[in-house]
């Protein structure tokens, strides 16, 4: 999961930061991308990783039922 690797937490906590200034999600996924800080999946960043990224990463992780 990329919110559990210590480069995925980096990249969240960039992103939160951002936000914070007061950039848009969009503006996020520019400046990432001008970093060169790759998405996990390759490619560029897109406003719409950048608006559920930090949101997923607040949710606690959901356990898989127990089939017996």
């Amino acid at each position: 999961h990329f919110r559990k690797s210590v480069k995925g937490q980096r990249v969240i906590r960039r992103m939160v930061n951002l936000r914070e200034e007061g950039l848009s999600f969009q503006a996020i996924a520019d400046a990432l991308n001008e970093e060169r800080i790759k998405p996990r999946e390759g490619g560029k960043w897109v406003k719409s990783a950048v608006f559920y990224i930090p949101k997923r990463a607040c949710e606690p992780a959901t356990q898989q039922p127990i089939i017996a």
